[in-house]
């Protein structure tokens, strides 16, 4: 558990991806970047992905009454505890150091507000997501 506050907030909305998140989360509770939290927001899964909180307890947990879509990443920056928010989809995750970097990059930098991450497909050879796009 963190013993100061956390300099980062990891924010993760999902719905009816029960599993997927799971794997999500193995991997990003696995990182050895210091002192971030993490915020699951659950959109109304009827899938049973609110059954994870019992056994991700290192993860806060926002639950929702109706599917918020995207906009449920505004439930957690309202809770988050870190000075910075690292937004991710439930099917993503940072290789470790990532998280780390970014803090001490947005730190640095009086004029730097966003940071975006060059996102890369699992099971492709590492392949480069364009998001649809051609050489982005």
């Amino acid at each position: 558990m963190l013993k100061q506050p956390p300099d980062c907030t990891v924010i993760i909305p999902t719905r009816n991806r029960r599993e997927t998140l799971s794997t999500t989360l193995e991997q990003l509770l696995s990182l050895p970047d210091a002192n971030f939290e993490v915020i699951a927001v659950d959109n109304a899964s009827t899938d049973g992905t609110a059954a994870l909180a019992g056994r991700y307890r290192d993860v806060r947990w926002i639950r929702l009454s109706e599917n918020a879509g995207a906009a449920a990443r505004n439930a957690a920056a309202r809770e988050a505890r870190g000075r910075i928010l690292f937004m991710l989809d439930d099917d993503s995750w940072p290789e470790p150091g990532v998280i780390a970097t970014s803090v001490k990059r947005l730190d640095a930098c009086d004029d730097l507000a966003a940071i975006a991450c060059r996102v890369l497909l699992a099971g492709h050879d590492r392949k480069h997501d364009a998001g649809g796009v051609p050489g982005i």
